[in-house]
């Protein structure tokens, strides 16, 4: 967040993040130098009602999926739609995420399905565990496991290779909104919770790692890890701030902010860049 509109800003005046050395070495993860839009590029129309979730194919930048409440999933590679995904249920999608060929999405019915995109959206296992609806959906280190997030309070970790077995159930006192899983680090998962905190937990066991209570003010409605650097994480909350996070410390090293800024919803998202210098919020 940031920028625009010439008032003043209560937080950091320049949004750009500072570099940090990752403790695996800078040279694991660096990328092209992100290029800050100046102009919109193009406008995409595919849902007849609410996008609920966009999300970058973890092994394929140049997809893009979207879920939708009017129950579909749209699939797109550079702006071009490639497949429409239509799942058997009249409940609206909260979530998606894809990697490869396949596309998960997350249901106020409860659900978490998975479908082979390559395949005209063919479905390819169905989960069942969770007692409300699901509000965010990652696959976790390729495309072998699935982790779900639910409002009844449960984070689960899905085997769905094959038959799509519970391999673990994480609970929670506060409700979940949101979760991020790091690309450099796929045995741990970061949730963002009703209370305002940020959790992370071991996706092996099951087990709480790390709490970080009252990050934000208010809900915490959108977290996103670094894109290579498994020790910071990004958080967003009501409280209208984009905090990063250095997880070694448990302590916020950078917030960010506008007098503009507002954030009006619980599942409200943003983005960091591939480089992990900018945040879109």
């Amino acid at each position: 967040g940031g920028g625009g509109g010439g008032g003043k800003s209560d937080y950091a005046d320049d949004v750009e993040l500072p570099g940090r050395e990752s403790a695996m070495g800078r040279g694991s993860f660096m990328r092209a130098e992100t290029v800050v839009p100046s102009s919109l590029r193009s406008v995409l129309r595919p849902h007849s009602t609410e996008i609920t979730q966009v999300a970058a194919c973890q092994s394929n930048p140049d997809v893009t999926v979207t879920s939708s409440s009017d129950t579909t999933c749209k699939v797109f590679n550079r702006g071009s739609l490639t497949a429409t995904i239509t799942t058997p249920t009249t409940q609206p999608l909260t979530c998606c995420d894809a990697v490869d060929d396949l596309v998960v999405t997350g249901c106020v019915d409860k659900s978490v399905r998975v479908y082979r995109a390559a395949r005209g959206g063919k479905p390819k296992v169905q989960l069942q565990g969770h007692g409300g609806k699901v509000v965010d959906v990652m696959f976790l280190g390729g495309a072998k496991a699935v982790v779900s997030a639910s409002q009844d309070r449960s984070l689960k970790v899905w085997d769905v290779s094959r038959s799509g077995t519970m391999v673990s159930t994480s609970k929670c006192a506060s409700s979940f909104n949101c979760l991020s899983v790091p690309p450099t680090s796929p045995t741990s998962c970061v949730t963002g919770h009703a209370d305002g905190g940020v959790r992370v937990w071991d996706t092996k066991t099951g087990s709480l790692a790390l709490d970080l209570p009252g990050l934000h003010s208010g809900h915490v409605t959108c977290v996103r890890c670094h894109p290579g650097d498994a020790s910071v994480v990004f958080s967003m909350g009501k409280d209208n701030v984009v905090r990063a996070v250095d997880l070694r410390v448990c302590k916020a090293f950078k917030s960010l902010g506008h007098v503009d800024f507002r954030v009006g919803m619980n599942w409200a998202g943003f983005a960091v860049s591939p480089d992990g210098r900018y945040a879109a919020a």
